[in-house]
C-alpha cells in the first residue's frame, strides 16, 4: 500500500509542476488534465504488475495443471500510449492562421509517459526525464520568448478609420508592432476586416490593458492573442 500511495504521490508532484507550467502559458490543458492523465497512467502501470503477479500465482499454484496462463506485460500499457494522443490531438487547434497546442500536446503525452515509468517503478529514467521535460518547458521558453513573438488578431467592421484607431490606441501604449496580415470576409451583410499584429515582447498585463482600450471603440468585434510557445 505504502508503494502505490508513493507512486501515485509522485506522479501527482510532476504532473503538476507540468501542468502549472501549462496553465500559466494559458493552454488548453492545464493542471488538472496534466495531473488526471499522469494518475490515470500511473494506475494502469500498478494495474498491469498486479495482473502479471496474479497470474503468476496462477502458474504457480497449477504447475502441471491443464490450463496454461500467460499474461502480455505490456498489453495495457501499449493502449495508454496509443490512447492519450487522441486526448493530445484535441489539445491542438488549427486555423488559418497558425497551429497552436503542440507543446501542450506533446506535454499531456510526456506526463502519460511518466506516469508509466513510475507506476512501473522506474523511477530514475522517471526522474531523469522529469528534469528534463522542465528544463524544455521553463528554461527554452524564456530562451525561445525573445525569437517567438505573439500575435494579436483584431477582427473589426468600419474600414480604414477603424484600423486608424487601432493604431492610434497602440501607439498610445507605447507598443511596438508590425502588421503582418489583412483579410476581409462578409458576414451578414458586414465587411469584418481582420489584422494581424506581431509584438516582440507582449506581457498579459499590456494585453489586458490593451483590450480595455480597444473595447471602447464601438467598431471593434474581437481582440485575440496567439503564440506558439
Amino acid at each position: 500500500m505504502k508503494v502505490i500511495f508513493f507512486r501515485l504521490l509522485l506522479a501527482f508532484v510532476f504532473s503538476a509542476m507540468i501542468g502549472y507550467e501549462r496553465e500559466v502559458s494559458e493552454s488548453n490543458a492545464g493542471l488538472k488534465t496534466h495531473i488526471l492523465v499522469a494518475i490515470g497512467a500511473t494506475i494502469v502501470a500498478l494495474l498491469q504488475i498486479e495482473i502479471i503477479g496474479y497470474v503468476r500465482e496462477l502458474a504457480l499454484a497449477n504447475p502441471g495443471g491443464p490450463i496454461n496462463v500467460t499474461s502480455d506485460a505490456s498489453r495495457l500499457i501499449s493502449q495508454v500510449v496509443s490512447g492519450i494522443g487522441f486526448l493530445g490531438a484535441g489539445a491542438i487547434i488549427v486555423t488559418k492562421r497558425n497551429i497552436s497546442g503542440l507543446t501542450t500536446a506533446a506535454s499531456i503525452w510526456t506526463v502519460a509517459s511518466l506516469g508509466l515509468a513510475i507506476g512501473m517503478g522506474f523511477y530514475p529514467l522517471a526522474f531523469i526525464g522529469f528534469l528534463f521535460v522542465l528544463l524544455t518547458l521553463f528554461i527554452f521558453k524564456r530562451v525561445l520568448h525573445f525569437s517567438n513573438p505573439y500575435r494579436i488578431i483584431v477582427r473589426y467592421v468600419g474600414g480604414a478609420q477603424t484600423l486608424i484607431s487601432i493604431k492610434e490606441v497602440l501607439s498610445d501604449l507605447y507598443l511596438e508592432y508590425e502588421l503582418t496580415s489583412y483579410r476581409s470576409e462578409l458576414f451578414a451583410d458586414h465587411v469584418i476586416h481582420e489584422n494581424v499584429f506581431k509584438f516582440k515582447d507582449f506581457k498579459t498585463e499590456p494585453f489586458q490593458e490593451l483590450v480595455s482600450e480597444l473595447s471602447v471603440i464601438p467598431n471593434i468585434v474581437s481582440v485575440e492573442r496567439t503564440n506558439l510557445i
